[in-house]
């Protein structure tokens, strides 16, 4: 029996409710598409997501375990680091203006350590989609602005992550952006969700439909929601012009998402044609 370390994440919840920053990507997909999302705040202002090719469900769990892993040895980066693995580091998340971003959370692991807490081996197959994965993850810029609707605002620019390897010791070195540092440190809105959960889910829609499911419902609490609104989890388009099949078969997808969350211990039910009342389980 495996023995894992990380019980649970503390995410950024801009990362977990931003729209479409994660997909189900077909086969050829990424060569053809880019990333370009803006997540509105609250407060007016607005984080985009800008990157050369979009993230996929591989991607979410990926950062979902440097995120847990952070949280539990994640190490501080300071403002004006004393090494030149921490210039780097802070050079990757944003050369112009590393120090103003303030102190950040560096995850310094073996590869096979992350892979092992969200339940993959550590053959070369994964391996390099571990690697493909932080390099494209370290290409998406994040710009935040004060306000969405001024013409002149103030706005903030980062890397999704900055990484580093020394393939002596086979170690990775992940530099968190100031949102995932917040979250784990309990500055702002975090969403908790449950490793032994992560590691339960074998598919990526229901991989997609958790993470949103977790930063809207808190633990121990129902909400409701329609069909329309979970085939929007998986699939990112306005949902017009959707012949009536496509819309079946992404139905379809969504009832066998929810099917695999009660198997996690979450409680599915249909209240009415195409509307669920959602019940997410306390944590353990």
């Amino acid at each position: 029996m495996v023995c894992y370390e990380l019980s649970h994440v503390k995410h950024a919840s801009t990362h977990c409710l931003a729209p479409g920053l994660f997909r189900s990507l077909q086969k050829g997909q990424r060569k053809k598409e880019k990333l370009d999302i803006t997540y509105a705040l609250s407060d007016g202002g607005g984080i985009r997501f800008v990157g050369f090719e979009p993230l996929g469900t591989d991607d979410l769990l990926f950062l979902q375990g440097l995120v847990a892993l952070a949280g539990l040895r994640g190490k501080d980066l300071p403002q004006v680091p004393n090494t030149e693995m921490g210039v780097l580091l802070r050079n990757a998340i944003c050369k112009d203006s590393a120090a103003s971003l303030g102190t950040l959370r560096v995850v310094n692991e073996k590869m096979s350590t992350l892979l092992k807490e969200i339940d993959m081996t550590d053959g070369g197959e994964n391996i390099r989609a571990l690697k493909a994965s932080l390099l494209r993850m370290q290409n998406v810029t994040i710009q935040t602005t004060d306000s969405l609707l001024k013409k002149k605002s103030m706005t903030t620019v980062s890397q999704l992550i900055g990484y580093n390897f020394d393939n002596h010791n086979e170690m990775m070195y992940v530099t968190l952006n100031p949102y995932l540092t917040n979250s784990i440190i309990g500055i702002g809105s975090f969403t908790r969700i449950e490793m032994s959960e992560i590691r339960g889910i074998k598919t990526g829609p229901t991989r997609l439909i958790h993470q949103r499911l977790c930063a809207w419902i808190n633990q121990g609490e129902k909400r409701q929601v329609g069909m329309e609104t979970l085939c929007g989890y998986i699939s990112f388009d306005d949902g017009l012009n959707i012949s009536r099949d496509t819309m079946r078969k992404r139905e379809f997808v969504v009832k066998r998402a929810l099917t695999e969350l009660k198997d996690l211990g979450w409680t599915i039910s249909l209240y009415a044609k195409n509307k669920y009342e959602i019940t997410r389980p306390n944590s353990n």
